[in-house]
């Protein structure tokens, strides 16, 4: 019996986004624990000796409490960037829904990540706690996307439409 299903290439865009998405995900995990981020202390070192306290000799202990706070903080950038390139697929394929339902779980596990850090360990376990929720998230983005695109390739299998996204109010005419 002859199988007269018609196969889809996945959109071209979609593809080279969540390639570039796990590259700068790849690229920023290894980060933290590099030697690329303490080699940043002595940038960083002036900047925090220029307010003087009374006791001079206290400015070192407060830059390299400072400077505990970078991976962290690098962890959330990085997260940040992975959530843009699944942001960027999702609305590419006018999943609105799937998008909304991305950023409200993502929202809610970075606001309770940065709380519950911000209350265990300060500062740094705020970036922590954020980073966490972020990355957590992103497993929710990212697994949306996967699900608009299947669906996409459903629908163009079947025969349907491929599904265009509203005309911008802001560029329509009167």
């Amino acid at each position: 019996m002859m199988d007269d299903t018609q196969t889809t290439a996945r959109p071209v865009a979609i593809t080279v986004i969540c390639i570039l998405g796990f590259i700068g995900a790849a690229l920023a995990i290894p980060l933290p624990s590099s030697g690329a981020i303490s080699s940043l202390n002595p940038a960083i070192t002036p900047s925090a000796n220029r307010i003087k306290p009374a006791n001079a000799d206290s400015a070192a202990p407060r830059a390299s409490r400072a400077t505990r706070i970078i991976p962290a903080y690098t962890a959330v950038m990085a997260a940040q960037g992975m959530l843009t390139a699944a942001t960027v697929g999702l609305r590419a394929m006018a999943a609105a829904k799937r998008s909304l339902r991305s950023r409200l779980v993502t929202g809610v596990l970075a606001v309770a990540g940065g709380t519950i850090g911000a209350a265990t360990s300060g500062a740094v376990g705020a970036a922590t706690g954020l980073a966490l929720g972020l990355w957590i998230g992103g497993i929710q983005w990212w697994h949306q996307l996967g699900l608009a695109v299947t669906e996409e390739e459903e629908r163009r299998a079947a025969g349907g439409a491929p599904v265009t996204p509203a005309p911008d109010p802001a560029t329509a005419g009167p």
